[in-house]
């Protein structure tokens, strides 16, 4: 997810790319966006070239826009019927349900029944969290209890058996916008509660995940290093990867897990350093290597693929492993 103002190297910008060269979507499949942060202009998944699309949902508000987008333009007769991707990535765009919680909105998912905000909420200051969590109950937000959320994301992932779990993670940046005061977080060991529900739920249904890390990447490897190789999912691609060469490295070499680890790219997130972004995917093996837009309107989708593919300066990458791994990634 791409931070605040949605879209952070700017939609226009975007839209004005070229997405002439239409070879590139007989490849190109979108690894991880939003589109369901734009529902009025949702009716633009149906003129989208990109031929698969892995739509990440951020929290329990949105699951159903997830869902929604979905069953409108999943091809007819199979959505309910596919296990497979591999058998209806075809010729046209489809999209991926994929349903978790992003640590922004971790605050927001309470793992007991709780209704107050303080416990899930943390700054240098305790008279900004309080002054913080009013804020969040002013204007009538109220932590969603985990017998809602909680049996709400098993239900998804029993309905649709080619569902991902995404987009969750963690996030040591992560700050409330909005509330009055600078500074307040998302409690980190709120984060990491929340990460372990997921993988267990991502585990259990055999399922893919998309996760996000910002300035913890040495922790998510600790995380995954002290699980058993039953305990893991099947498949973790980490989404616009932020870390070192050296972290990749890391991953790919943890002991009966490594090659379970995939790493997606964007424009919206890594362009900003080339030189360590052609170090990163230096180090990624070429079948584990993803692109995505990371965009939050299906407007920006097909450009956001395209601009992602040009600020690598390597239009090879897409054309020989865009799809072909985000496919190993989806398929079980």
């Amino acid at each position: 997810m791409t931070p605040s103002g949605l879209g952070a190297t700017g939609d226009a910008q975007l839209l004005g790319s070229s997405t002439s060269d239409e070879y590139l979507f007989e490849y190109l499949a979108d690894s991880h966006c939003h589109p369901q942060d734009d529902m009025a202009n949702v009716s633009h998944f149906d003129k989208l070239c990109a031929r698969e699309v892995a739509v990440m949902a951020e929290k329990r508000s949105d699951w159903q826009d997830v869902e929604r987008i979905h069953e409108l333009y999943s091809r007819k007769g199979q959505q309910d019927s596919i296990p497979c991707i591999y058998k209806i990535a075809v010729s046209s765009a489809r999209p991926v349900p994929c349903f978790g919680i992003h640590p922004w909105f971790s605050h927001l998912h309470a793992l007991d029944e709780s209704a107050d905000f303080e416990p899930l909420l943390e700054s240098k200051n305790c008279d900004d969290v309080q002054a913080a969590a009013a804020a969040l109950r002013d204007r009538g937000d109220t932590p969603i209890p985990a017998s809602d959320w909680l049996p709400e994301l098993r239900r998804l992932l029993q309905k649709y058996p080619y569902a991902c779990v995404g987009e969750f993670g963690l996030d040591k940046a992560a700050i409330l916008l909005n509330v009055g005061v600078r500074g307040v977080q998302p409690k980190y060991d709120h984060q990491t509660a929340l990460v372990k529900h997921h993988l267990d739920l991502a585990t259990e249904f055999n399922r893919p995940v998309s996760m996000h890390c910002v300035r913890c990447y040495g922790h998510m490897a600790q995380l995954f290093r002290d699980l058993k190789p039953e305990e893991c999912p099947p498949k973790v691609m980490l989404h616009s990867f932020g870390g070192s060469h050296e972290m990749i490295k890391g991953f790919i070499k943890l002991p009966k897990i490594g090659n379970r680890f995939y790493f997606s790219f964007s424009s919206a997130i890594n362009a900003t350093n080339l030189d360590k972004l052609v170090q990163r995917i230096q180090a990624v093996p070429d079948d584990r290597l993803l692109l995505e837009s990371d965009q939050v309107s299906a407007l920006a989708i097909d450009a956001g693929g395209c601009t992602t593919v040009y600020g690598m300066s390597c239009t090879w990458i897409c054309r020989m492993h865009a799809r072909e791994p985000y496919l190993r990634l989806c398929c079980i």
